[in-house]
């Protein structure tokens, strides 16, 4: 009965939630002309499962979204090129992000993002450049954090570390730039 009720109430308050998260949702896709709510569900049943859903509360999760631009991009699109310095943050909603580092005169596949990564965490919350080239593999639906989205986020902020230690959680950049350097040193 214990065991019933607490998913009861685990139910309840991700239904809080989503509640708060569509909210914010729908503020990212308004500046792109609009998102239907068909399309807002899916975004949402896309995200549900991410580290950033499951660990910010509804209030800092309806903040960081509605601070997002909601973006399309198509195939082999360019998000960054190594060494830039261009301070942005992207959690992948759906589709496949893939980075890229030269080595030898080619370029070689160092990693791959889907739904639910958070890119760029170094570049926004630590100043780093890019590690490596980034492109999307497929089409790709993605929430971008500018700098100026997240001094909005923290603004008020019950929180504020634990909010930025949630979107660092990943460690994706700091991975990166690992995996680039052992494949420059050839180990």
């Amino acid at each position: 009965l214990r065991m019933k009720a607490e998913r009861l109430q685990r139910g309840k308050s991700m239904e809080q939630v989503r509640t708060l998260a569509l909210e914010g949702l729908q503020k990212a896709g308004s500046s792109k002309g609009g998102t239907t709510a068909v399309e807002l569900k899916r975004l949402w049943s896309n995200l549900a499962e991410s580290v950033v859903v499951q660990k910010l509360p509804g209030e800092s999760l309806k903040r960081l979204l509605a601070a997002m631009e909601l973006l399309r991009l198509e195939i082999a699109a360019p998000i960054a090129r190594e060494g830039s310095p261009d301070a942005f943050l992207l959690l992948i909603v759906q589709g496949v992000v893939e980075c890229y580092a030269a080595t030898g005169g080619r370029a070689t596949l160092v990693r791959s993002f889907s739904a639910g990564d958070v890119i760029g965490e170094g570049t926004l919350l630590e100043r780093a450049p890019w590690p490596a080239d980034y492109r999307t593999a497929e089409p790709v639906i993605a929430l971008k954090l500018t700098r100026e989205g997240l001094e909005s986020c923290l603004l008020g902020n019950p929180d504020p570390r634990g909010f930025l230690e949630t979107l660092r959680e990943q460690h994706n950049d700091r991975d990166v730039v690992a995996a680039v350097r052992r494949l420059r040193s050839g180990s």
